[in-house]
């Protein structure tokens, strides 16, 4: 199970990886257009596209790494009275919570991509349908709380000491 997981986060990171040489590319074509008086009106638009896209789904990377910034004071004093249950009580707290309003999010997020695509919404200048740009961020969101749920059982198994 672990090495499906570590292909799937392996798949991501390479598409996190593909997706900043885009937006590296497209953000130095934009510039070098607009010192030639050659401005491209699709470069601000697919840009911020591919912002989303990372953003969203690059938070959930961060959360299975635990990269993202969390409140820690609780975590501190648990770990220095060395109470096990009370920071797995905490830890699990905050993990379900993550995971609740991930797919809270995520679910709102699904209706308004179809919404999107059933009224044809595109952005303005590429054309493209605006509901793409919501499926990356419902898929950002659904890694999120799929992981949040991951790292709360992972942590009622393993029961290890508090590490702050």
């Amino acid at each position: 199970m672990d090495n499906k997981r570590d292909y799937i986060e392996k798949i991501i990171e390479w598409i996190l990886f593909i997706l900043a040489i885009v937006v590296l590319l497209v953000a130095n074509i934009a510039v070098v257009s607009r010192f030639l008086k050659i401005p491209l009106s699709w470069s601000d638009e697919l840009l911020r596209a591919l912002f989303v896209a990372m953003f969203f789904i690059g938070s959930a990377i961060e959360l299975k790494t635990k990269g993202l910034i969390s409140i820690t004071v609780l975590e501190e004093v648990l770990g220095k009275m060395k109470n096990q249950r009370a920071y797995t009580v905490i830890k699990s707290f905050q993990y379900l919570v993550t995971a609740a309003f991930s797919f809270f999010s995520a679910y709102y997020g699904i209706i308004v991509a179809i919404s999107n695509f059933q009224l044809d919404k595109r952005t303005a200048v590429m054309r493209l349908p605006s509901g793409y740009i919501m499926l990356t961020f419902v898929l950002g969101l659904v890694l999120v709380g799929s992981y949040s749920i991951y790292l709360m059982i992972k942590l009622v198994r393993e029961k290890h000491k508090p590490t702050v």
